[in-house]
């Protein structure tokens, strides 16, 4: 009984896919975000040899959008594989902490994390924002 409410809380934690089949579609998606920068960048240079025909100030024009096109798609990548680290994170939180986490999501109220060094406020906080899709503000208090 035990065992099983543990896997479905992990299920649940992740959107219901377990753990395995999560880690499969990441390597897939991150397989194809390199395949689709590199097709990008290829691309990008065959367009540039194609715009010797046309005037500078057009070219410039198509240059640019075809560059803040590859910007985009690192954004994307490097956005993606950080969520990615996220939810790989070994974090396993306990049920009580998990009820407060649960807690503070319904009632819609920021979680505060206080504590010693070493305690696991850094892993909470990235374990949340992986799972849960939540962004992450790093605030430090002295």
């Amino acid at each position: 009984m035990n065992a099983q409410v543990s896997k479905t809380t992990e299920e649940e934690n992740l959107g219901g896919k377990p753990l395995e089949d999560l880690k499969e579609v990441l390597k897939e998606a991150n397989s194809a975000g390199d395949s689709a920068v590199s097709f990008i960048i290829a691309q990008l240079k065959i367009v540039e040899g194609m715009l010797a025909d046309i005037d500078d100030e057009e070219r410039r024009g198509i240059v640019e959008q075809l560059k803040g096109l590859t910007a985009r798609v690192h954004e994307a990548k490097s956005t993606f594989e950080a969520r990615a680290e996220r939810i790989n994170s070994p974090y396993i939180p306990s049920p009580e902490l998990e009820l407060v986490v649960r807690e503070a999501g319904i009632l819609q109220r920021p979680l505060l994390l206080e504590g010693e060094p070493g305690t696991g406020k850094t892993s909470l906080a990235y374990w949340l924002s992986g799972v849960k899709n939540i962004p992450l503000i790093h605030k430090f208090l002295t």
